[in-house]
């Protein structure tokens, strides 16, 4: 996936979060002042290559290009 995406370490500097569920659940102080700033957070259920990319897909409204197969994701639980 070739996507326009750059990561960042400072959370001033964000224009989203992704987070996994169990981590956004313990309401961290990063989570809570994103919140505040109101900033968009993004919960993944699970850590797995098929919930990040059609997560992506969804932001960034791409279709899986042909050949592709997500399904191959030994990883996941949906």
């Amino acid at each position: 996936m070739h996507l326009p995406l750059t990561l960042v370490d400072e959370p001033g500097q964000v224009d989203m979060i992704v987070t996994l569920k169990n981590y956004y659940r313990r309401r961290p102080k990063l989570i809570v002042d994103a919140e505040r700033r109101g900033t968009p957070i993004y919960v993944l259920r699970a850590n797995t290559v098929s919930q990040m990319e059609n997560f992506l897909m969804d932001v960034f409204g791409h279709e899986p290009r042909e050949g592709v197969s997500m399904a191959d994701d030994p990883y996941a639980d949906d």
